[in-house]
């Protein structure tokens, strides 16, 4: 039988490195434009690839499948609510974030 433990950790590590590509760049949206809800997407889209790459967890640490599965799913999951926030959000404003009292 082939060992498809290289395999699983490589299209783990493939699925960290596009998806913390993809949050970097809804990070770089929320910097641009100061939406809130473009840092909710980058923060969710963040916690649904950490929480990927946790299920892999127990190949790379030797922590118990069971944990590393359970964790991963839980912060993925958590994940998954701050992206329907960050998308089902009415509040396209500014976040305020680096402006003086006053200005508009």
């Amino acid at each position: 039988m082939v060992d498809l433990v290289p395999f699983v950790l490589l299209a783990k590590a493939v699925t960290l490195a596009l998806g913390l590509v993809v949050a970097h760049l809804g990070y770089r949206a929320y910097r641009r434009t100061d939406l809130a809800a473009l840092r909710s997407l980058a923060v969710a889209l963040t916690l649904v690839v950490f929480g990927v790459a946790l299920g892999a967890a127990d190949m790379l640490l030797g922590i118990d499948a069971e944990v590393a599965g359970f964790v991963g799913s839980i912060v993925t999951a958590i994940g998954f609510v701050v992206l329907v926030h960050a998308l089902y959000t009415d509040d396209l404003t500014p976040s305020g974030r680096g402006r003086n009292p006053g200005e508009n």
